[in-house]
């Protein structure tokens, strides 16, 4: 019902790391196919293009398993930039300094892939987000080239909507934020539990793990993460779904991507103000609830977002 609803509500409207782990990328990518899917609101075309690109996208990550639905190439990128395309990791996120106001492209967008010196080219998720939107929508491109599209269109929305995939403190977006979690063993770091850690816990997931195969993707079984995106909502949202995404996005896709990073950006100051000092005994329960919504709202947010755009590209 929730997403009858929400496809409804947006008909009427005018014209470093993996963020959020392979249960996360699949339940944004789960929510857009229920908008698209709705036999009343959603659109029969879009799923039709999507089934004919499918098999395409799945070249991204070498075309190893099973592909029934967008869910299941959400996290192919990330397996594509792991096999030996690190040129593609800066396309994933973008690092607007945590303090500063907004995102500005020459300051924000032209970082190397060592992450260190600069490059002419725009190459960060804002910049390369809204290119393989055009791409995808393309008629003249191939089947091939729509389909990789296709499957990074998927990915970088779910991206963009991880705060820590929109700012940088000097510490590769929370990467160099170390402490152990839970009592653990091994350390972790703050990136780390906003890609996967949270989410997998919040909705008892199971964790994804790397294939021996180093041409093989992350294997997971992505059923209990269809099941969890089934039960989310917007309450945890401040904003209301149809002010979300407005038809017409595609128009002008570089605002638009520049508007989600920077609404990405405005949450990470307190994803940093909210570690405790010393991190004491128990501190994780406190962090879980105030994280659980923000991270709940974004994935809501990111999956009503790519069911617009893809209906949108794949009319």
């Amino acid at each position: 019902m929730r997403f009858v609803i929400l496809a409804a509500a947006l008909l009427c409207v005018p014209l470093a790391g993996k963020a959020w782990g392979t249960n996360g990328h699949a339940m944004v990518a789960d929510i857009a196919m229920d908008v698209l899917s709705d036999p009343k609101t959603g659109s029969p075309s879009t799923i039709a293009s999507l089934q004919k690109l499918l098999p395409y996208a799945h070249e991204v990550d070498t075309g190893t398993l099973p592909v029934a639905t967008i869910a299941d190439i959400a996290s192919a990128p990330d397996s594509y930039r792991a096999t030996g395309h690190p040129e593609t990791t800066q396309f994933h996120f973008v690092d607007i300094p945590l303090h500063a106001d907004a995102y500005d492209a020459e300051r924000d967008c032209h970082y190397s892939d060592d992450g260190q010196s600069h490059v002419p080219a725009m190459n960060c998720v804002v910049a390369k987000l809204p290119e393989f939107v055009a791409i995808l929508a393309d008629k003249s491109k191939s089947d091939q080239e729509r389909g990789f599209a296709l499957a990074f269109v998927v990915h970088l929305i779910g991206d963009i909507h991880q705060p820590l995939h929109a700012e940088d403190d000097h510490d590769k977006g929370g990467n160099d934020v170390h402490f152990t979690w839970r009592g653990g063993i091994q350390p972790t770091n703050l990136h780390t539990i906003w890609d996967s850690t949270l989410i997998d816990e919040h909705f008892h997931l199971p964790v994804a793990h790397r294939d021996p195969d180093p041409n093989k993707n992350y294997k997971i079984d992505l059923g209990p993460a269809r099941e969890a995106a089934k039960g989310l909502g917007t309450a945890a949202c401040a904003d209301k779904p149809d002010a979300w995404v407005h038809a017409g996005v595609t128009h002008d896709m570089a605002a638009a991507t520049r508007d989600w990073a920077n609404q990405s950006h405005q949450l990470a100051t307190a994803i940093y103000a909210n570690l405790p000092a010393g991190f004491p005994a128990g501190w994780e329960d406190t962090y879980a609830r105030y994280a659980d919504p923000v991270i709940t709202c974004q994935i809501e947010r990111a999956g009503v977002r790519l069911a617009e755009v893809l209906r949108e590209a794949l009319p």
